[in-house]
């Protein structure tokens, strides 16, 4: 053979071996996500899709560390001061990524009109009002520009090096300043580049969206750190017991924690297929039953509805023991939960309670249930013959995720289930959905915003832990909302992923360095 003719032959053996290498990663969901908005995501699931298209600054990795993404680096001048410098990255358009475009979004998503539910993260810094709202007219003091990648973030008082990555950087995704400066506000969500975006900075960029069936993203190939080996991402839509046919045929090669369950009825089975690998995850996922407090207006009612829930049955029957009951929004994974607190199941004492309080045993109570996942579907129809059982009528209305979500911000439901992945070292993530001024269950005492506004400047991480056990000891006595169990999830992973896999928490860190066999 020629060197000319081994050359060819060497380069198109490359060239089949990289082609091969270069597919698209399907992934299977059983919620889809409501939306694909960077500034006020409507749901965990559109959080996640968001993050593809529009790199938030960094994110947290399966090792319990934040890791800078658009963000090179993060520096603590000290605990009031972080510094935050911009990688040399461009927008899919070729723009560049600047501080402007940082500060532009801070700006938007902290307008009044906007009412975006991560704008009470802004609260802590200077500047923005006890809501994360900046005041018309007023200067953004907290959030100042020292170069053209470089922002620096000023808080009132400190705030922990953790908590701050989490809350202010985790969650923020810059947008393209020269595109939304056209956008109002008002009515962004009308704007065609919300439903189809065409300028953005992640991995993946955007290729069709059937709410109902699939999202499909492809490679960003001018992504920051590196052209993604892998051709795209397609999110596919299934239900929960869908997700475990289509892991056998080979038609999805991952699914994705919380939005992805595959049923514990199922465990067995996915674990004994020969074309997927599994990897058990920690009690990350806590299912939790929201409730309308302006309809239950009693806590002692709330309470009541609590003791009549069979939780470690829930556990034992319906998750197969592949969880564990909880009585708040800390599991055992994390160092904040108060021990001392166990969830009760005392059903004679639950209807006394009720019976005492004045309830209308003729009333229904309306239970919203997000359908796709089967077993949290079981565990409501256990939900519902528990309160059975103590003479409360339930009507049990199943939805899609995003109509769910509709539901919850208009306040129409009496009990919803929903989970939600907290993490263990931010022990007021997600709170301002679940507890503060403006939240889904409509619950609010000053006492309590008080205290989470306390927890999040807190920098002395043993009184932040007294803190986690009052805040603790207050949800319990006023019972705005319960935490029903956190589940020890089953992820499957295609044997043609040579790298890449679902985790607990930063599963698409790393997706520009994913490689599928085709």
């Amino acid at each position: 053979m020629t060197l000319k003719k081994l050359l060819c032959s060497t380069f198109a053996a490359a060239t089949l071996a990289t082609a091969a290498m270069a597919a698209t990663v399907n992934v299977g969901v059983t919620n889809s996500p409501s939306d694909l908005n960077p500034i006020d995501p409507g749901d965990s699931m559109a959080t996640v899709c968001a993050e593809l298209l529009y790199s938030p600054l960094v994110t947290l990795t399966d090792k319990l560390t934040y890791q800078p993404m658009l963000a090179e680096k993060v520096q603590e001048i000290d605990s009031k001061h972080f510094r935050v410098t911009l990688r040399d990255a461009k927008w899919t358009d070729g723009q560049p990524i600047t501080a402007d475009d940082v500060l532009f979004t801070v700006r938007f998503l902290t307008d009044p009109k906007v009412n975006s539910m991560v704008t009470q993260y802004y609260s802590v810094l200077e500047g923005f009002d006890e809501h994360g709202v900046l005041p018309k007219g007023a200067e953004m003091t907290g959030v100042k520009k020292i170069d053209g990648r470089t922002v620096e973030f000023i808080c009132k008082q400190g705030m922990s090096f953790n908590m701050f990555n989490d809350n202010i950087l985790r969650a923020l995704l810059p947008v393209p300043a020269h595109l939304w400066k056209n956008f109002s506000p008002a009515t962004y969500k009308q704007e065609a580049e919300l439903a189809h975006p065409t300028v953005t900075s992640g991995p993946m960029t955007f290729v069709q969206f059937d709410k109902d069936h699939f999202l499909k993203l492809k490679s960003n190939k001018g992504y920051f750190l590196g052209a993604p080996k892998v051709d795209g991402v397609t999110f596919k839509v299934m239900s929960g017991p869908e997700l475990t046919v289509a892991f056998a045929a080979g038609d999805i090669d991952m699914n994705v924690p919380m939005n992805g369950m595959i049923p514990s009825t199922d465990y067995e089975k996915v674990k004994s297929l020969k074309n997927v690998r599994t990897i058990s995850g920690g009690p990350g996922t806590v299912q939790l039953l929201f409730l309308n407090n302006d309809r239950l207006s009693s806590p002692q009612i709330r309470q009541a509805i609590s003791l009549a829930i069979d939780r470690e049955t829930i556990v034992k029957q319906v998750l197969l023991g592949q969880g564990e009951p909880t009585a708040s929004f800390f599991t055992s994974a994390s160092p904040y939960r108060d021990a001392k607190l166990a969830p009760a199941y005392d059903p004679q004492k639950a209807k006394k309670m009720l019976q005492d309080a004045g309830f209308d045993f003729n009333k229904s109570l309306e239970f919203t249930v997000p359908t796709g996942n089967t077993t949290r579907e079981q565990v409501a129809q256990v939900i519902q013959a528990n309160l059975a059982a103590i003479g409360v009528k339930v009507d049990m209305l199943k939805f899609d995720f995003p109509t769910v979500m509709s539901r919850a911000k208009e306040g129409a439901f009496d009990m919803i289930i929903m989970a939600d992945t907290l993490v263990p070292l931010n022990p007021t993530y997600d709170l301002q959905f679940f507890i503060t001024k403006g939240n889904y269950n409509r619950y609010f005492t000053q006492k309590m915003d008080d205290l989470v506004a306390k927890m999040m400047t807190e920098t002395d991480d043993a009184a932040l832990k007294t803190e986690a056990a009052d805040l603790q000891k207050l949800l319990w006595d006023d019972m705005p909302m319960m935490s029903l169990y956190a589940a020890k999830d089953l992820y499957a992973v295609s044997n043609k992923m040579k790298v890449g896999q679902p985790h607990d928490y930063g599963m698409f860190a790393d997706l520009y360095q994913w490689e599928k066999e085709d």
